[in-house]
């Protein structure tokens, strides 16, 4: 994990060790983008119970579990078509823990600041947005190092560049290599 991410958990009482560590991905309509980061980070952030086939260092990982949400988001709606292609074609699988092509659309609301450890906006104007309604929680509001643009409504070579971008942020912000 990177140095700057354990800082700031530090800052806002996370412990070193707690396992698991909850993130919640925003970005507009919470159909594209955060889904997709959602899924990136169930998929890097899952440890195996027990695996003799594991590398040592993925066994030391941190677990953590990630959710999404929208700064406008229309409750119910579902995971773009393209963003789950662009998943799928991409090595990241649909398991039980990591279930992207049943995911529906959800409003971030306080709940979502008291159960989850961070909350990232997918850019900076989201996570402005995040400081301007829960002010009272921006210790605990991050984004991404890269603003990472909406595909919506765009090609599956949209949706593929876009998941490439999250995929690198997602790994800089939460391992310390943008290749994790």
């Amino acid at each position: 994990m990177s140095i700057c991410l354990e800082e700031r958990l530090e800052k806002i009482g996370v412990p070193a060790d707690k396992n698991p560590l909850t993130v919640c991905f925003v970005c507009t309509g919470n159909t594209c983008r955060s889904p997709m980061a959602e899924a990136v980070l169930n998929q890097m952030g899952h440890v195996p119970d027990f695996c003799t086939a594991c590398p040592p260092e993925l066994l030391d990982r941190r677990r953590i579990i990630a959710c999404s949400a929208g700064i406008a988001a229309l409750e119910g709606m579902p995971i773009s078509q393209n963003a789950v292609k662009a998943l799928e074609n991409n090595g990241v699988r649909a398991t039980p823990n990591n279930n992207y092509p049943a995911h529906t659309a959800h409003q971030i609301s306080e709940s979502d600041f008291l159960t989850c450890d961070l909350v990232v906006g997918i850019s900076a104007s989201h996570t402005m947005a995040l400081m301007t309604a829960f002010p009272q929680y921006a210790s605990k509001i991050a984004c991404l190092a890269e603003n990472i643009p909406d595909p919506f409504g765009g090609t599956l070579e949209d949706y593929e560049e876009c998941l490439e971008k999250i995929r690198r942020a997602v790994g800089l912000m939460f391992f310390g290599d943008e290749n994790a």
